[in-house]
């Protein structure tokens, strides 16, 4: 039960994390770009992103990808 707990507790904090991550990324990109056609980061920019976004923080590995990249759809 103890185990089932922390792997929870860690699949939330990742994916907060990577909500909030992208969160940021986004409104930085809108500011920077907010005269260009294409203004906004889509989703699938962002799924990209995540490959790079684990590299430089490898406790994501230890996180279904899928839960990742559903934290990008809210």
């Amino acid at each position: 039960m103890k185990d089932r707990k922390i792997l929870l507790e860690k699949h939330f904090g990742s994916c907060r994390f990577v909500y909030n991550y992208f969160l940021a990324k986004r409104d930085e990109y809108y500011i920077t770009h907010r005269d260009a056609e294409k203004s906004s980061l889509s989703y699938l920019d962002t799924q990209n992103m995540i490959i790079d976004l684990k590299k430089e923080y490898p406790w994501l590995y230890e996180i279904n990808s899928q839960s990742l990249q559903m934290s990008l759809v809210s």
